[in-house]
C-alpha cells in the first residue's frame, strides 16, 4: 500500500513541476526515474518520465515558440543556476544538440525552486 501512496504522489509532485512550467500534459504518462538528493541550502528531486508523441510535440512547439528561445551549439554553456545564492527569477528556453529545455528559477511559499524540463530529440523521456 506504501509503493500505491508514494507512485500516486510522485505523480502529483511531476504535475506540480509542470504547471510551474506553464506545462500540462493531455496523455498519461510513466515515471521511469525517480531520486531525492539533499544539497546545501535545500533539495534536489529528479525524474524522468515518458511520454506521448502528442504531448512531446506540444510542449516542444511551446518551447520554441516562446519569445526568448534560444538555439545553443553544445551543452558546455554555463547555466546561471550554479550560483545557489543568485536570487533572480527567470524562465528560459533553449535547444541543444540533443535536447530542448525550459528551465525556470521562481519563488514559491517563500522559497527558491528551480526546476529544468528536458526532452530528448531521439525519445520521449
Amino acid at each position: 500500500m506504501d509503493d500505491f501512496y508514494r507512485s500516486d504522489e510522485r505523480k502529483h509532485n511531476v504535475i506540480k513541476d509542470l504547471q510551474t512550467l506553464n506545462r500540462r500534459l493531455n496523455d498519461k504518462f510513466r515515471i521511469i526515474e525517480n531520486y531525492e538528493s539533499y544539497i546545501l541550502g535545500g533539495n534536489f528531486q529528479h525524474f524522468s518520465i515518458e511520454i506521448s508523441n502528442k504531448d512531446q510535440e506540444k510542449i516542444i512547439n511551446q518551447i520554441i515558440n516562446s519569445k526568448n528561445f534560444q538555439e545553443k551549439k553544445n551543452e558546455n554553456y554555463v547555466f546561471m543556476d550554479n550560483d545557489y545564492n543568485d536570487n533572480r527569477e527567470y524562465l528560459l528556453n533553449y535547444k541543444y544538440p540533443q535536447f530542448y529545455t525550459r528551465k525556470i528559477k521562481t519563488k514559491i511559499d517563500g522559497k527558491i525552486i528551480a526546476i529544468d524540463l528536458e526532452i530528448g530529440l531521439k525519445d520521449n523521456v
